[in-house]
């Protein structure tokens, strides 16, 4: 972290009057040479950014608000660095504004967010690509998220999918005799009610049409770090054509 003090002029003539030695850390350069030149620090800026440091720049010392930006910066040895720095500018005269402020090296956390998006993004690859439905709810029984295959054997866009809640009556689930299947006994109601594991519970769910098509479910809470209920997940696959092909086989014999 460095903490500093920068001027400029409505000649175009900025300085730093004060600038810790951490600045050295950061960009690389001695206080006394930040001291002897300002630019070393306007250089250092990658160009891509430059633009937004500059609108940030006017529009705090027109509005006398905080200046607050994340930036990239090339370091004296070329190290590409993540930068924050807060200011609050203060006008001296009519002429000249300052800035009151602290940079902090954000490299890491901007590291660790990277790596968070990119395992994000496997982990949505992964539900995605799975042949079983997932869905997961929050702890009312909400559904807040639905995978590729749940789409594809419920027959509805995520959209439709989530907001919804697992037990409610427009979903028609019914049991092995074709009566409306208690709310209690449904895989997701077990996992969160009785925060139990449960595995290959089968039911069926009707459509409009009359239609009826069958699902073996897995169901299992989720509990956070401090082990306190959050939701709940169930995995599912259509086994329509198993139960019907049983069928058949029993009427054969």
């Amino acid at each position: 972290t460095t903490v500093f003090e920068y001027e400029e002029n409505t000649k175009g003539e900025r300085k730093f009057t004060f600038i810790s030695k951490g600045v050295f850390d950061i960009f690389g350069y001695t206080a006394d040479e930040v001291y002897q030149n300002a630019d070393v620090i306007w250089a250092s800026l990658e160009m891509d950014d430059l633009n937004k440091i500059l609108e940030i720049k006017n529009t705090s010392s027109q509005s006398l608000v905080e200046f607050k930006v994340e930036y990239r910066i090339r370091n004296k040895n070329n190290e590409l660095r993540w930068i924050l720095t807060r200011a609050r500018p203060v006008r001296r005269s009519t002429d000249v504004i300052c800035w009151e402020g602290l940079t902090i090296d954000i490299s890491k956390q901007k590291l660790l967010e990277q790596q968070l998006v990119e395992s994000q993004y496997k982990i949505q690859n992964v539900l995605d690509n799975m042949i079983s439905g997932i869905v997961v709810t929050d702890n009312q029984g909400q559904i807040t998220y639905a995978n590729t295959s749940a789409e594809k054997i419920l027959e509805l866009k995520k959209d439709d999918i989530k907001g919804k809640y697992f037990s409610a009556t427009t979903w028609r689930q019914i049991d092995k005799d074709g009566k409306p299947y208690p709310t209690e006994n449904l895989p997701l109601s077990i996992a969160l009610t009785k925060q139990e594991i449960v595995n290959n519970i089968q039911h069926g769910i009707m459509a409009p049409d009359g239609l009826i098509k069958w699902l073996s479910v897995n169901a299992s809470p989720l509990f956070d770090e401090s082990s306190k209920l959050f939701g709940a997940v169930a995995s599912f696959i259509d086994v329509t054509t198993d139960r019907q092909n049983q069928n058949e086989l029993i009427k054969s014999k």
